[in-house]
């Protein structure tokens, strides 16, 4: 096979250097990974737009109406608007923009994440942790550090004031570390808050939770550390007494 035939393999000369044929195929290439993933992040803008438009959309039902949703009085006009053709079709809109992004770029994971997250709140979808942990697990294998931890938040979020999860919460663990073991400040803190309170399948660990802590630290770029680790020195100091 000639260089001047071969598109598909990377040819050296006598000398080293690449052949012309392949440097512009993978320029090409290069290119093209761009604007897929510029497409893609064009759609995830638009799939928050309609999320944001929803969102004010709601608050200005949950303004005029007085709802306290400890004792669920007044929570007809809430019931009223998740039934609404107006929230009907900002969420088929955005569960749409966030499909669109997936097959623009299939090897991105910002879109699975939003797509996942989705699942967890019933967004545009109907609401299923199964799925949710699914696509985000297939996310996990493409996914940087901040990716991880948006993930993890993700399994946090649905977690929190609702039904235990254990299966999430153990995989929320597994991302968080991954982040921290690639010294991402935030992977560690959130590492650290889990020992501190013994989620995720961990045992609480004081002084693990502090080492996680102060790696975050280390930087003097992560201020909220210091009063996470002062609070929970605080707690183990009262439990003693």
């Amino acid at each position: 096979m000639s260089p001047e035939n071969s598109n598909t393999e990377i040819l050296l000369t006598t000398r080293g250097a690449l052949t012309r044929p392949t440097v512009s195929t993978l320029a090409h290439r290069g290119l093209t990974d761009l604007e897929r993933t510029e497409e893609a992040d064009r759609w995830l803008e638009m799939a928050s737009e309609h999320s944001s438009r929803d969102c004010d959309a709601l608050m200005a039902v949950l303004d005029s109406n007085k709802i306290n949703f400890r004792t669920k009085k007044g929570r007809k006009p809430l019931d009223t608007w998740s039934e609404s053709t107006e929230h009907r079709a900002n969420m088929s809109a955005y569960i749409d923009c966030l499909l669109r992004a997936a097959a623009a770029k299939p090897d991105y994971a910002k879109p699975q994440i939003e797509i996942a997250a989705a699942y967890l709140k019933g967004w545009g979808v109907e609401e299923s942790r199964d799925e949710a942990l699914r696509l985000l697990r297939a996310a996990a294998s493409l996914a940087t550090p901040d990716d991880l931890c948006e993930m993890s938040h993700q399994i946090e979020y649905e977690v929190a004031g609702s039904d235990p999860w254990p299966e999430g919460m153990r995989e929320a663990e597994t991302w968080y570390r991954r982040a921290a073991e690639q010294g991402y400040a935030t992977g560690q803190f959130n590492l650290g808050e889990m020992y501190s309170k013994g989620e995720g399948g961990l045992q609480k660990n004081y002084e693990l939770a502090k080492f996680w802590f102060s790696k975050a630290a280390e930087g003097g770029d992560f201020p909220p550390t210091e009063y996470a680790l002062r609070a929970y020195w605080d707690e183990q100091q009262s439990k003693s007494k």
